[in-house]
């Protein structure tokens, strides 16, 4: 808290002033000298591509972000003291300031981040930086431009949408730039023109390797329709592929969902109705919540407990769909309490402790003859049987929050056992 009135004092003062310092070095004594006057530090060599109003639009939002933030415009190139590397550079500058915070700058027309003593899941930094980076659809804008964008989305209410439909644009574009080229056309006939700007083929290879989403490069077309309004977004067969399926295939399998999932978002767009527009919110939660646990190092029980994200995500969009049609929400069974691949409809049945769980129909046969169900296995235990996350929301059946849950870092601190 201290570290952050600090560094609101200080935006507010550079505010005032009208001007921040006017020039800076790369020694990160002196770099950090500056910070301690101005969360905003820009070298001399970049001035001019740093105008006041811009500046000033920076430095209001530091100040409304949620967390303090030091944003260092320098140059920094292969052969300087970091080797040219801004992970670096920003380690060095935060050992020189000594506070905690997300230190911010932008290197070869990326911008990079580093947090120290703050919670970079909430709100997601990674998410923030693949808007403030790309959103604009302009690979060589302005550095500032970058910044702005990175420091604003730290506080915006959508910044699981706007990540959404920048991670799908981004994935069509890098498709699209390793499909073949189209036949030459006849004289006189017109060609498709393509798409509007395209990434450097570098940052789009880097992209695929896994920055900005892990995007999966299944070529698909490029106009494609939109769903029916009553096709879900997992069909039964998935769900009946999954539980036969390795740690590798079920991966895949989800992967390709929330692929599905960010198309559909970028097609529809925000919804006009304020209920649709809270279940598109929670829809974007759940895709988030997917995405961080597939980041985790994923056992197959966190690869479920994934697939249940992308699950709930679906089927609070369609809702959302449907209530902006003005059409009824689509009505389906809550997944088997017991092994949430189980394919099939459910039904609820008592469990020990007075609990009633959804349960398919093979799982309610092996009860009723008095046998333990077919349940997911946690490190060779049922999974309900541990002190995971998805054990103590039931993989979502008690609690209704889970994709805020996982977004909250609540799957990290019950591994590390807190």
């Amino acid at each position: 808290m201290i570290c952050r009135l600090i560094g609101v004092a200080v935006a507010l003062a550079a505010l005032l002033a009208g001007a921040l310092p006017a020039a800076a070095a790369t020694l990160p004594k002196d770099i950090a000298a500056q910070l301690r006057r101005s969360p905003l530090v820009v070298d001399p060599s970049l001035a001019e591509a740093v105008p006041a109003a811009q500046r000033r639009a920076v430095l209001r939002a530091i100040e409304a972000a949620p967390y303090p933030v030091w944003v260092v415009l320098v140059p920094i190139t292969a052969g300087d003291r970091y080797g040219g590397d801004a992970g670096r550079f920003l380690g060095v500058v935060h050992g020189r300031l000594g506070r905690d915070g997300v230190y911010v700058t932008v290197s070869g027309r990326l911008l990079s981040h580093r947090a120290f003593g703050v919670d970079d899941e909430h709100p997601d930094l990674n998410q923030a930086s693949t808007v403030g980076n790309f959103e604009s659809g302009v690979y060589d804008e302005p550095q500032i431009a970058k910044v702005r964008r990175f420091v604003e989305a730290l506080r915006a209410p959508d910044l699981a949408a706007r990540y959404a439909r920048t991670e799908a644009r981004l994935r069509r574009q890098r498709e699209e730039s390793l499909a073949p080229p189209p036949p030459a056309a006849a004289d006189g006939e017109e060609q498709d023109g393509g798409v509007g700007w395209l990434l450097p083929v570098a940052v789009l290879t880097a992209l695929g390797a896994g920055a900005g989403g892990a995007l999966v490069h299944r070529r698909r077309r490029r106009h494609a329709r939109p769903a029916p309004a009553d096709e879900p977004l997992i069909p039964a067969r998935v769900f009946q592929h999954a539980h036969s399926a390795q740690a590798g295939e079920l991966r895949e399998q989800i992967e390709e969902r929330l692929i599905a999932f960010a198309d559909r978002i970028d097609r529809t767009g925000t919804p006009a109705s304020d209920t649709a527009q809270e279940r598109q919110q929670h829809a974007l939660a759940a895709y988030a919540a997917a995405r961080r646990v597939l980041a985790s190092e994923p056992r197959m029980v966190d690869l479920v407990g994934a697939l249940v994200l992308v699950e709930d995500g679906s089927r609070a969009l369609a809702a959302a769909e449907a209530l902006e049609a003005s059409r009824p929400a689509p009505r389906t069974a809550p997944l088997c309490f017991f092994d949430p691949r189980h394919p099939g409809s459910t039904l609820p049945v008592d469990w020990p402790g007075g609990l009633t769980v959804p349960a398919c129909a093979t799982c309610r046969a092996a009860l009723r003859a008095n046998r333990p169900p077919d349940a997911l296995l946690d490190d060779g235990r049922p999974w309900f049987e541990t002190d995971s996350l998805w054990a103590r929301t039931g993989f979502g059946v008690f609690a209704p929050d889970l994709a805020q849950r996982v977004g909250r870092g609540e799957l990290r601190r019950a591994r590390d056992g807190a």
